[in-house]
């Protein structure tokens, strides 16, 4: 059954002259001795047909879902439904006819048509919105083209006989040349070239009939029954007939007497060809093409090799019966053998390994390798810590995961290795990444895609106060906090990351009015954990006021557990109450110097008092503010000139409760307490606006 739908156009010949033209024509009147008729214009009609729907064999089944009917499906060389949706969109176009072809199982094709076809759209659930009228009927039949022929307007054939004359189309068919049978040939003979049946056929070449019994049971079921020698014509014999012996519809390939002299250990050739004895013995003497071992007479039509399993060879392009190698056999310096015989069976598997491919078990735990001389079986295969057993694209193995390249046994970073790579490769958003440095590390970084070019790596950011910053050694070491949030990336990760390039820095602090400043570094990198993290940072610029990290550059990274500064005075990390590179005595500020912080209020023990003298004769005067920002008290302003003991009674009279902790390590610390307004907070020394606090700060590195 075919439903086709067609669109019919009248217009020109392109190619023909358009004026009227004058032709003889039988029934004109004649004027003055010239019989002419006018004609209009030459113009030709096209028809264009659509085919919606076929259905020939049933291998396609129609009994499908309202989407598969919409959408369409099938093999539009064969069996198809077009799909509701395009044949809507098709018949919106024009105006279409419908017609519906059937054929019986006599061969005989009906037709039925509808001169208006139209369907809605998937909203109207594709209803049919006309029809138009009825045509055609069920009684008529359509005859089919001739095997070969093609239903067209070419206006030449040709003939075997003579292929360089041009026979018109119109020619009634008893003169017309047909196409040769399959068992004849388009040759030539004695002169004449034409279609000649093949040996064992008989005909006019274009119907050839074959002659002859097939074999002896032919012979019984035509009626003979008597034992003797016939001639046969076996499927794919083309030589002259095949003698052979007939008993009741057996054919007899071998005899011997059991007293015969006749001699059976014979050649290949003979037994190839045939032999007899005068006695009667004999093997079928006739030249007979029989299978070779494990091969099988058949149209099977794949045969594979052992050195090449998954090729397939085409055995029987023509889709006649030969001696072919079957499936589960291949072929081996030629010949047909079990699978299971190739130097390269997997016994384990069931299957054939190609020469020089390699096969791995369903838990990657066995490695199979074809090679020259068989299969060699590595039964203790570990896929790397960075790869994944898994099938892909039907080949099962160690397969390195995402960012990772190699053969699953050994996996070596392809990944990005930090965030400036990942911007490269086309990422904008800021968020949370996976990158590989050098080395076995893999680990997950807050990304600034956005802003000064983009690509930075974030080592720190502060944002509020949920997070302690006062941590031990073994926190920064390995990281602490929300990449999302308030953290400290790990001296581990930036050691790992700041040593495979030359990176830059960028400092960000935001004060409590809400500025922004930035401090840039063009050299920024630390030591591994052996030397504690020690750090090199150069090449200042930006408007944070101070210079404030340069003077940390040499020294190592200090926790309040392990006392690495260079003041040989203070635990700086204890003092100011988080980890950081705090600078030696020759480079610190560590010098007793008034801060002018307001709303300085601090409570130390006495302990942490030192009065640094600035001249012979005099201590600085040392002030403590309260929370309202005025001036409560001043202490040691009194000239005690250079004896040790007026030092001491300057220091003396500080009070031990309300002390101004004026000693500072360094000129910054960005990992202190949240927002204090002293030297135990967060600092960067001569920020603008920063004697209330910062509220916000960002390291982060780029290439």
């Amino acid at each position: 059954m075919m439903l086709v739908i067609r669109f019919e156009v009248l217009q020109p010949f392109p190619h023909l002259p358009t004026k009227p033209l004058l032709r003889k024509h039988p029934k004109s009147v004649s004027q003055g001795g010239t019989t002419t008729r006018s004609l209009d214009k030459i113009r030709i009609h096209y028809v264009y047909i659509t085919v919606i729907q076929r259905r020939n064999f049933g291998d396609i089944n129609f009994n499908r879902t309202w989407t598969e009917f919409a959408s369409g499906f099938g093999f539009l060389g064969s069996e198809f439904w077009l799909g509701n949706e395009k044949i809507a969109h098709l018949l919106n176009q024009k105006s279409y006819q419908l017609r519906l072809e059937f054929e019986n199982v006599a061969g005989q094709l009906y037709q039925v048509t509808y001169d208006h076809f139209s369907i809605g759209d998937e909203w109207m659930s594709y209803s049919i919105v006309g029809l138009g009228t009825y045509g055609g009927t069920a009684d008529s039949t359509t005859t089919f083209c001739p095997s070969n022929e093609l239903y067209s307007d070419d206006v030449c054939e040709r003939r075997c006989t003579d292929p360089n004359e041009c026979i018109s189309s119109s020619t009634s068919s008893s003169e017309r040349d047909y196409v040769c049978s399959d068992d004849a040939r388009c040759e030539q003979r004695d002169t004449v070239r034409s279609c000649y049946c093949q040996d064992g056929f008989e005909g006019n070449g274009v119907t050839c009939n074959r002659v002859g019994p097939r074999h002896c049971q032919d012979i019984l079921d035509a009626g003979t029954d008597t034992a003797g020698t016939f001639t046969i014509y076996p499927d794919g014999w083309l030589v002259t007939g095949l003698e052979v012996r007939c008993e009741n519809g057996w054919m007899v390939i071998q005899k011997r007497r059991k007293r015969s002299n006749s001699n059976f250990n014979r050649s290949w050739n003979d037994y190839k060809n045939g032999f007899r004895h005068p006695s009667g013995d004999f093997w079928l003497d006739q030249v007979i093409e029989w299978c070779p071992t494990n091969k099988q007479f058949s149209s099977y039509n794949c045969e594979r090799t052992c050195n090449d399993p998954q090729t397939c060879l085409p055995a029987n392009p023509d889709g006649r019966e030969r001696c072919v190698c079957p499936e589960n056999f291949m072929i081996s310096e030629g010949n047909c053998i079990p699978m299971e015989e190739c130097v390269c069976f997997v016994e384990d598997m069931g299957v054939v390994l190609p020469r020089g491919e390699q096969l791995m078990s369903s838990d990657c735990g066995t490695r199979y390798q074809c090679r020259s001389r068989g299969i060699t079986t590595d039964r203790d295969i570990h896929c790397s810590n960075l790869a994944t057993c898994e099938s892909r694209e039907g080949v099962r193995g160690c397969y390195c995961t995402e960012w990772f390249e190699g053969d699953g046994i050994t996996c070596t970073r392809s990944g990005p290795r930090d965030c400036h790579e990942l911007y490269t490769s086309g990422r904008r958003n800021d968020g949370v990444y996976t990158i590989f440095p050098t080395g076995d590390l893999i680990f997950q970084v807050y990304c600034k895609m956005s802003g000064d070019g983009g690509g930075w790596t974030v080592l720190q950011r502060r944002i509020n106060s949920s997070v302690d910053f006062n941590r031990n050694w073994g926190n920064y070491r390995r990281g602490f906090g929300d990449l999302l949030g308030n953290h400290w990336l790990g001296n581990d990760r930036i050691h790992a990351l700041t040593n495979q390039k030359n990176y830059r820095l960028i400092v960000e602090v935001t004060n409590a009015e809400g500025t922004q400043y930035k401090s840039r570094y063009r050299t920024f990198r630390i030591s591994g954990g052996t030397d504690k993290y020690r750090l090199t940072i150069a090449s200042y610029s930006g408007n944070t006021g101070h210079n404030s990290m340069t003077s940390s550059s040499g020294n190592q990274f200090s926790t309040f557990d392990q006392d690495n500064d260079g003041s040989s005075t203070f635990n700086c990390a204890e003092k100011h109450r988080g980890g950081w590179w705090y600078p030696d005595d020759r480079t610190a500020s560590n010098q007793c110097y008034t801060f002018q912080n307001r709303g300085s209020v601090v409570r130390y023990e006495y302990s942490d008092c030192t009065c640094y003298c600035w001249s012979n004769n005099m201590c600085p005067p040392q002030s403590y503010y309260q929370e309202d920002c005025r001036v409560s008290e001043t202490h040691c302003s009194i000239s005690i000139g250079s004896h040790r003991d007026g030092y001491n009674r300057c220091c003396e009279n500080k009070n031990p409760i309300y002390e101004t902790n004026s000693f500072s390590c360094g000129y910054s610390n960005l990992n202190g307490e949240y927002q204090h307004r002293d030297n135990r907070g967060i600092f960067w020394h001569a920020l603008h606006g920063s004697d209330c606090g910062i509220t916000q700060t960002t390291l982060m590195i780029r290439p």
